[in-house]
Parts: structure tokens; C-alpha cells; sequence
């Protein structure tokens, strides 16, 4: 395990996006404007009509991941995650309204808002000492 405290939150932070809006373009943006680097995402709804995610299907001691690109009318009902020195890790609940099925997973980017998508974000203040490093076959937060 890996653990590691801030000072406290900062600013927080509240993004609406709008029909046709890169989801995470918009974050992107907003991080850096704003000029905060790390956070954690405490509230996020939407609805999307394109939708890029990935997820695990295994047990195995390498994950496989399948990455999945949708079009359609999906309602979105929790979005959270953490950002770390710019970087969003965020996943996902929504319904799929046409094939009445849920999705649950790891947002990615070239997801694109339907009519709205509103979140409010935390900023972490003095994170410094943690960093999330990536492997070719796993993700490892240390």
C-alpha cells in the first residue's frame, strides 16, 4: 500500500459542460486555467452521446483490458476519480437508455456530453510526494 497526505483542500472547483463538450478536454482545461494539480472529483452527473472507456475482465495477475467507443444516449449518474499533478483517473456509472444496460468503467478521452455535464472538484493542496506510475500491464499509484 501506498499512502500519502495533503494539507488540506483548496479550492473547489465546478465545470459545466455543454452539448458536444470533450469531457475531458473540458477538465483538462479547467485544471490548467485554474492551475490546480491535484484533486479529487467529489460530485460529477452527464449525459453522453459518444463514450470512450476501458475496463478489466480478469483475475489474472496481468489484467486484460477491453476498450470499448459507443455512440448513443447514455444518463450518468456518478463520475469520480482523483487527479494527480494534472492527470484525471476517472471512472464511471451510467445507464444506457436505448439497450437498458449499465456501464461501469474507466473514462477516457473522446467521450463527448449529450446535453449537460456538471462537476465539482476539490482541489488537494501540497500532494507532492504522490505520484501514479504507469507500467505497460498495470497502473501502480506509489
Amino acid at each position: 500500500m501506498f499512502a500519502s497526505a495533503g494539507n488540506g483542500l483548496g479550492r473547489i472547483l465546478i465545470i459545466n459542460c455543454e452539448r458536444g463538450d470533450n469531457l475531458m478536454d473540458m477538465i483538462h482545461k479547467a485544471l490548467t486555467e485554474h492551475r490546480i494539480e491535484s484533486a479529487v472529483i467529489l460530485s460529477g452527473i452527464a449525459t453522453f452521446d459518444k463514450i470512450n472507456y476501458h475496463y478489466v475482465a480478469n483475475r489474472d495477475q496481468i489484467p486484460k483490458e477491453y476498450h470499448v467507443r459507443e455512440t448513443g444516449a447514455f444518463e450518468v449518474s456518478n463520475i469520480s476519480g482523483c487527479i494527480l499533478h494534472g492527470e484525471p483517473h476517472i471512472h464511471f456509472t451510467a445507464h444506457d437508455l436505448n439497450q437498458k444496460r449499465t456501464i461501469s468503467a474507466h473514462l477516457e478521452a473522446e467521450t463527448t456530453v449529450l446535453y449537460v455535464a456538471e462537476l465539482v472538484i476539490a482541489e488537494i493542496l501540497n500532494l507532492a510526494a504522490f505520484t501514479r506510475v504507469n507500467y505497460p500491464d498495470k497502473v501502480i499509484l506509489s
